[in-house]
């Protein structure tokens, strides 16, 4: 089995660098949570489900639109957490799209390679301080991204 047949989830390719807008003001807050910025997004509290939904920001990372589809869920009645494993090192500081060429000097491969070894080396404990800081012994979690 290769490694990419163990995860449902497959490394960032050229569908993530396309995608659509979404409007509105973002409703979250910023919070350190193991040493890495985490937005928030807390459910109204008539629909809490005291579950939480972990969000994994695609290579656009954190900027409005991810922001809103948080806050979507987050209404939908979960605590949202999302995380900034690019460090506000986003794709589209380097890129505006798929076909934008206009910073030759951007190497797409090695801008992924040191985000997801970042990603390797921390989420677990991101993971696992989410876990003390918002949940109970009967949150469920679901993660998305």
């Amino acid at each position: 089995m290769s490694q990419s047949d163990r995860f449902l989830a497959k490394p960032s390719g050229e569908c993530c660098l396309k995608g659509s807008i979404h409007e509105g003001e973002s409703r979250g807050e910023f919070r350190d949570v193991d040493g890495i910025k985490t937005y928030i997004s807390r459910p109204p509290a008539q629909k809490a489900n005291n579950h939480i939904l972990l969000y994994f920001p695609d290579v656009w990372g954190f900027f409005p639109n991810g922001f809103l589809i948080m806050d979507g869920f987050a209404n939908a009645g979960y605590l949202v957490v999302g995380l900034d494993y690019f460090r506000d090192d986003p794709v589209w500081k380097h890129r505006k799209d798929r076909h934008d060429q206009s910073n030759p000097d951007f190497d797409y491969e090695g801008w992924k390679q040191k985000h997801i070894s970042f990603a390797d080396e921390r989420v677990p404990g991101w993971v696992s301080e989410v876990k003390v800081l918002f949940g109970k012994a009967e949150t469920k979690y679901a993660c998305v991204g």
